[in-house]
């Protein structure tokens, strides 16, 4: 009988740890995925294209389809940046599109966001 009560408190616990660790994988893989659209963005021959492109390369093998994350960058056009001022490229993702279990006991956050900025390149 004890058995039984505990087994499901465990398996609980364990669904609630493995969807933790797997949130926290995606939230990794969405910064990488902004650390490298930054990287593409302060490129001196850099255009939004370039940067988008990149983005949903990335967004794409970590299983996110295009209507799933938001991509920002901050300033609007990249090609207009001068060598030495920054750049944001910032990637939001729903928290129930980046969970993967959905167990109800187990809360998620809102959002999930990976925010890089970086220093425009000279030529």
């Amino acid at each position: 009988m004890e058995t039984a009560i505990v087994l499901q408190l465990l398996i609980v616990l364990m669904l609630g740890l493995l969807e933790y660790g797997l949130l926290l994988w995606r939230a990794q893989q969405i910064s990488n995925a902004a650390r490298h659209g930054a990287r593409i963005a302060v490129l001196p021959d850099a255009t939004n294209t370039d940067v988008q492109t990149a983005v949903a390369a990335l967004m794409t093998s970590a299983g996110f389809t295009a209507g799933q994350y938001t991509l920002a960058i901050s300033p609007a056009d990249v090609s207009t940046v001068d060598a030495g001022q920054t750049i944001q490229v910032s990637i939001t993702v729903a928290g129930t599109d980046a969970a993967y279990i959905q167990v109800p006991l187990v809360p998620v956050p809102a959002n999930i966001r990976g925010r890089v900025t970086m220093a425009k390149e000279g030529p």
